[in-house]
């Protein structure tokens, strides 16, 4: 399985790649960036061991994404350094 955020589109996505490295599916948009501003768009990210996913923002954000889709600020915002 191979994981991607695309910061043009807002979204963070999977796609499942076979032995030979090709992709065996379409991909899976798991996320769509909630907010309109493209300062606060998706850009790098990390997975932990219980399926959440830490996506940082363009706006010094960093955002946790649940299993079941929910996402919540983390940390920064638009001139901020707030973490919650």
């Amino acid at each position: 399985m191979g994981y991607f955020t695309n910061s043009a589109l807002g979204t963070f996505a999977r796609v499942l790649i076979d032995k030979h490295g090709n992709k065996a599916c379409d991909m899976e948009v798991l996320v769509r960036h909630p907010y309109p501003s493209p300062r606060e768009i998706h850009d790098d990210f990390a997975l932990d061991s219980e399926g959440n996913t830490y996506i940082a923002a363009h706006s010094s954000s960093v955002f946790k994404i649940a299993p079941d889709g929910q996402q919540t600020l983390l940390a920064g915002g638009m001139n901020t350094s707030t973490l919650k």
